[in-house]
């Protein structure tokens, strides 16, 4: 039978006095102790104070119970004591909460200023038209008499737009002598008209750009953002690459060529090191190829992934095993193979294999002596 090792530390500890088993920690049971003599007379004294209490009647005409009296030793009763807040008042109640502003509200929630505007013109108009006119109206392309038809709406928002047209008729062209039938264009009248017309257009545009400004949203990019992102993990996958590259580790595997495992052993079935292994040294064919796998995720997918881009099992799980704790997951093989040297030396001298070969020809190397003879050295890639 092989003399396998198996190391396995328990998860639950078991007392033999007194304990429960729990995991990893053992909890002391408390039992009472026995009664050190005989049970002691009871005195008169003792036999007053273990009289059973009564409770007094209620006091006539409330149907409520009269309040205990302190004992006569002076001391108080915990209804009669004082409160921890003062002289035997209660403590002051807890205060409510301060309340919030909406603003404050939605940059706790993390919104910026110009949705905190946008929310607060929804609320007040029940729509955002005003965003959407601000977004899609531009005054500096306007003429003149685009701009006093803006005027007419705001001043009067509640006239239907018949009644617009003739305020329009009645405060633009009376007033402004743009009527040509009347006002020929060259007529001093007709001049002087649109001259004032187009000051008065100049201060309504300039005045509805202002107002228009607080109702623009910034606009985004969005094109723009994604390619600053990708630049910028570009950037960080760069940064990662580089330190990686620069750690002596990796400069004395490319340089060599070769990869050391350090700090193994050979144990016993106790788990206590019976002799130290020298350090194993695993030579790589192609060092530059590994790099690949390391830095570039196209050419780890080669290895890792199958041509469906689903993870290989049978390679990522080792491989994650052994990142985890690496000289664990060469012990384990140390291990594996001193059983197997030891099944194989039993097996020889039990039955021992017959001679072959002429004089001078080597015997056969056991795997025990081949493990032990080229387990300082290996070849991979």
């Amino acid at each position: 039978m092989a003399d396998t090792e198996i190391t396995t530390e328990p998860n639950f500890k078991i007392l033999s006095t007194g304990t429960h088993a729990t995991l990893g920690v053992s909890t002391p049971v408390e039992t009472p102790a026995p009664p050190s003599g005989p049970a002691e007379p009871a005195t008169p004294e003792k036999k007053a104070e273990e009289a059973p209490t009564t409770t007094p009647a209620a006091t006539p005409g409330t149907g409520e119970p009269p309040k205990a009296e302190a004992a006569t030793t002076g001391t108080t009763t915990p209804q009669d004591a004082p409160a921890a807040g003062g002289q035997g008042t209660p403590p002051p109640a807890a205060q409510p909460p301060k309340p919030i502003t909406q603003e404050e509200a939605l940059k706790q929630l993390g919104f910026d200023d110009e949705f905190i505007k946008l929310a607060d013109v929804y609320l007040k108009d029940g729509n955002i038209a005003r965003y959407a006119t601000a977004m899609n109206t531009d005054y500096s392309k306007m003429s003149a008499e685009d701009i006093m038809r803006e005027s007419i709406r705001r001043k009067y928002p509640d006239a239907p737009a018949d009644t617009l047209d003739l305020l329009y008729q009645s405060e633009v062209v009376g007033q402004y002598n743009l009527d040509t039938e009347n006002f020929p264009l060259e007529s001093a009248e007709a001049k002087t008209g649109r001259y004032k017309l187009e000051q008065e257009a100049k201060r309504l545009r300039e005045q509805f750009t202002q107002e228009n400004e607080q109702f623009k949203l910034p606009t985004r990019n969005i094109d723009a953002e994604r390619t600053q992102q990708q630049e910028a993990e570009l950037q960080q996958r760069k940064a990662r690459q580089d330190a990686f590259m620069a750690d002596p580790y990796t400069k004395s595997f490319f340089q060599d060529k070769k990869v050391v495992f350090k700090d193994l052993s050979l144990k016993d079935e106790s788990g206590k090191v019976t002799a130290v292994i020298p350090d194993f040294t695993m030579e790589v064919d192609d060092a530059d190829e590994v790099g690949q796998i390391l830095v570039n995720p196209q050419a780890a997918a080669k290895y890792l992934a199958d041509e469906k881009g689903i993870g290989k099992p049978s390679v990522n799980i080792p491989a994650a095993i052994f990142a985890r704790n690496p000289t664990k997951f060469i012990q384990t093989f140390i291990n594996y193979g001193k059983m197997l040297g030891k099944e194989e030396y039993v097996e020889e001298k039990h039955n021992p294999p017959a001679l072959s070969g002429t004089s001078g020809t080597p015997a056969k190397e056991s795997l025990n002596e081949a493990f032990v003879n080229r387990g300082q050295h290996g070849k991979g890639g």
